[in-house]
């Protein structure tokens, strides 16, 4: 279990830097990244949950994309969606490797290696992670994707 626990404590250790570092440009953070895009909607997450954060970020062999309702370059926090019920939708990010940013994701992109973190606060902190859960390929279509819980190949919770 030590094993298992260092391994999702460095993986959100990575997360956040790494989405701290890719985060968008100020313009579209001071506009709240709200509207159009794609979304990743986790079905069937337990009721445990209900009322915590997600966030979640993926890699396949020609994109990074992530997912938050915001990221703010300037101090570095990246805002989760709030799970209600047994359900969330979070809005899609695409990662642009050639000038560093993030705009909204409307890809078709296939066997996307992806994750969603869970945390009790809107505010993602690598400490604090309640729960990961692992998909090992997603298939996005125009930007969204929809996953149960169930499906998941690899979930750890603490």
């Amino acid at each position: 279990m030590t094993n298992k626990s260092f391994f999702v404590g460095i993986l959100v250790i990575v997360l956040v830097f790494g989405l701290t570092v890719v985060g968008c440009d100020n313009e579209s953070t001071n506009n709240n990244n709200i509207g159009n895009g794609g979304t990743f909607t986790l079905t069937n997450i337990p009721l445990k949950y209900d009322g915590m954060y997600a966030v979640g970020e993926g890699e396949g062999d020609t994109v990074i994309v992530l997912a938050a309702q915001n990221y703010n370059t300037t101090t570095g926090k990246i805002t989760g969606v709030k799970i209600s019920g047994n359900i969330v939708s979070i809005p899609m990010w695409l990662y642009n490797d050639a000038n560093n940013s993030v705009s909204k994701y409307f890809g078709n992109d296939t066997n996307v290696e992806f994750e969603i973190l869970i945390y009790p606060s809107s505010i993602a902190d690598a400490e604090d992670c309640l729960a990961e859960i692992a998909y090992f390929s997603v298939n996005f279509s125009n930007g969204n994707v929809t996953k149960s819980w169930d499906e998941a190949d690899d979930i750890w919770e603490d």
